[in-house]
């Protein structure tokens, strides 16, 4: 006979999920709160938080429009590395068929206009960024909810980045460190069963 689960280890484990164990790029490491999954029957949904400004260091967006979001040497010593928030394989998370964007806390001190894309390969701060999956279109701040559908197994494979959207009416993104930002990242999943 199993263990029963009383309600609040019950809505912890709920709460917590399974750790994700995909790749995580070292340059967002420190940003980067908890990824997990959760199962309901064959849907999966796979949650990273990211704190744009954590005490381990702020990430840093650069001058250009279109590059990606991670630490750089002059905020933080995570910079030997990629900057990729994860790698989307069909084994953790699923056939993604939907992506959400939560803005929790409005992003500052860096440009406030970010963009989530993916690529096939592991990037770095600076050089080719992918391709969007959700073009913020204008600053974030706290209560934005942005959402994308996705068919034919397109981020299959593919690594997951933040970076900065184009530039805003006041000028081109700056190269700061963000001073604050919390973002909640979901991909929403399904599961090949197995065969009958």
């Amino acid at each position: 006979m199993g263990r029963r689960l009383g309600a609040r280890r019950l809505y912890s484990l709920e709460k917590t999920g399974r750790s994700v164990t995909s790749s995580l790029g070292n340059a967002v490491s420190a940003s980067v709160g908890h990824r997990s999954t959760a199962r309901d029957g064959s849907f999966i949904t796979t949650e990273i938080y990211v704190d744009l400004a954590a005490s381990g260091g702020g990430l840093t967006s650069t001058t250009k429009a279109g590059e990606i979001i991670a630490h750089t040497a002059s905020n933080d010593a995570l910079t030997d590395g990629k900057a990729h928030l994860i790698q989307v394989t069909d084994k953790e998370c699923g056939i993604v068929n939907l992506v959400e964007v939560a803005c929790v806390e409005t992003p500052a001190g860096g440009v406030a206009d970010i963009d989530l894309a993916f690529h096939s390969t592991q990037l770095e701060i600076s050089g080719t960024s992918g391709t969007n999956i959700i073009a913020a279109t204008g600053s974030l701040h706290v209560g934005q909810f942005n959402v994308a559908a996705y068919d034919h197994n397109t981020l299959k494979d593919q690594y997951i980045y933040l970076r900065t959207g184009a530039a805003t009416a006041g000028g081109s993104p700056t190269g700061n460190a963000y001073t604050a930002g919390k973002l909640i990242i979901r991909l929403y999943g399904v599961a090949v069963p197995d065969d009958v």
